[in-house]
């Protein structure tokens, strides 16, 4: 979905691995292949996730709340259009 090269992606969880936000469990998929891995959030990752999400609305919030109320209405009555627009995207990326 993010368009990724296999390469990039090893290299961004190791990298996620070594700072402790993930963990990787060796396994075997439903055919044999022990070259797989099950990757879980850690309680390190859970927490830098949750840190993630509240400064993320903390600076969304402050932002809607500088905006001129005309402005502010014009993004709420976008919003179903925006999300049609955002489910095709992904739909056409899958």
């Amino acid at each position: 979905m993010l368009r990724l090269a296999p390469s990039s992606v090893a290299t961004l969880l190791g990298g996620l691995q070594s700072a402790g936000y993930v963990m990787r469990t060796p396994g075997a998929d439903c055919d044999g292949d022990r070259r797989t891995v099950s990757l879980d959030l850690s309680e390190a990752g859970a927490q830098a996730v949750s840190r993630w999400h509240r400064v993320n609305e903390d600076v969304i919030q402050a932002a809607l709340a500088a905006m001129p109320q005309r402005d502010r209405a014009a993004l709420r009555d976008a919003a179903p259009a925006l999300h049609t627009l955002t489910a095709s995207i992904d739909a056409q990326a899958d």
